[in-house]
């Protein structure tokens, strides 16, 4: 079974890169990433107008509980832009993909849900709560923004990509010389003798973004058994968080490391000596947001979704949490210093996660394959 990649490779090209803090096994915050939203949006009059019984129904509630796992910091501050906003008080829930959709379907199971809105930085887990009838069904206004294979539909219910992030594989500069660093733009990059022991990687099984990688890892006929086996013998650091793994690749306790985008720019804003690369192909999980089938404040909830996913409410959310959003259509309005570096070059071969490997099964199984290499 092969990844989704031809018919995304043309939106790659258009985006500079993909970033993101969610699933980046931390609930330590998340930076600027080097970039901001593009200029004015322009547009509050005019979705004022569009959506003005809406918001009338949503002030009316009062209130909204988000419960997230994309961006501890960001999450915050679009908490209060949103806040700000209309009037309308968010209280913004924040974990680890495991222990949000653990905590979350507990508390709906048990009749004592207060969500109204949940974000998953994972597809499959997102589609293990749409699947159990948790999630509600709500098509936005801005549904077509979104390319082919983008929006999930599952069980009746919808969710919408609210970011999107890539597979990037960062290294220390004053480590790792550019014969090396080029290497690095294939995976096989990363079997280099000189890594052994001296490559971090994120646990799997903790770190939602990381499902699509160890998918691709274990089922595309280039990696298997025979790729994971050789990674496995270069005797990786594991890390429980990517945040901890970026940082140690800024302190040089490892050389390169396996992580999203974002962490790798985060170090290298802070003025780390930190580069990347994207391997092909470029694993990329969006992060989708939807409305709780028992939402107590559903007004609030729909609003909240029509905003994040509007052009002027999705620049205020990548200016806030610091990445690229599930629009690629926004990409244009959102800048980067680091794409004028010598050493970037912009992901061209995405490989997004086969719808078929969103179940729970395969993925308790996948997991287990992969992570049994690393013992």
């Amino acid at each position: 079974m092969r990844g989704v990649r031809s018919s995304l490779a043309a939106v790659a090209v258009a985006a500079v890169t993909m970033l993101a803090v969610a699933g980046c096994g931390s609930s330590g915050g998340s930076s600027s990433g080097g970039g901001s939203g593009g200029g004015s949006t322009g547009a509050s009059g005019a979705f004022d107008t569009q959506f003005a019984s809406l918001i009338t129904q949503a002030k009316a509630e009062g209130t909204l509980t988000w419960y997230e796992g994309l961006s501890a910091d960001g999450g915050t501050k679009y908490a209060a832009d949103f806040q700000k906003r209309f009037g309308i008080q968010v209280q913004v829930v924040f974990n680890a993909t495991g222990p949000l959709q653990q905590r979350f379907e507990s508390e709906e199971q048990a009749g004592r849900g207060t969500a109204d809105v949940l974000s998953l930085p994972d597809s499959a887990a997102m589609t293990s709560v749409m699947q159990a009838g948790l999630a509600a069904p709500y098509t936005i206004a801005e549904n077509s923004a979104y390319p082919a294979g983008y929006v999930l539909d599952v069980n009746g219910a919808t969710a919408y990509p609210t970011a999107r992030v890539q597979m990037a594989v960062a290294y220390n500069t004053q480590l790792v010389d550019s014969s090396a660093a080029a290497a690095l733009k294939d995976w096989n990059g990363i079997l280099q003798p000189s890594l052994k022991g001296k490559l971090g990687l994120a646990d799997a099984t903790k770190i939602g973004s990381y499902y699509t990688t160890a998918y691709m890892w274990n089922t595309e006929s280039r990696f298997g058994d025979t790729f994971l086996t050789s990674l496995g013998n270069q005797k990786p650091v594991i890390y429980s968080g990517q945040t901890e793994e970026g940082q140690r690749l800024a302190a040089g306790e490892i050389s390169a490391g396996v992580m999203v985008d974002q962490i790798a720019i985060l170090n290298y804003s802070n003025g780390s000596p930190v580069a990347w690369t994207y391997p092909s192909p470029t694993p990329q999980t969006l992060e989708y947001s939807t409305i709780v089938k028992s939402a107590p404040h559903p007004a609030a909830a729909k609003l909240f979704m029509e905003y994040t996913h509007d052009r002027e409410g999705a620049l205020v959310w990548a200016k806030a949490w610091g990445g690229y959003l599930g629009r690629p259509d926004l990409d244009k309005d959102l800048t980067f210093k680091f794409t004028t570096e010598p050493w970037y070059h912009a992901a061209t071969d995405p490989y997004l996660l086969p719808a078929a490997a969103t179940n729970a099964t395969t993925k308790a199984s996948t997991l287990k394959s992969v992570t049994s290499h690393f013992k």
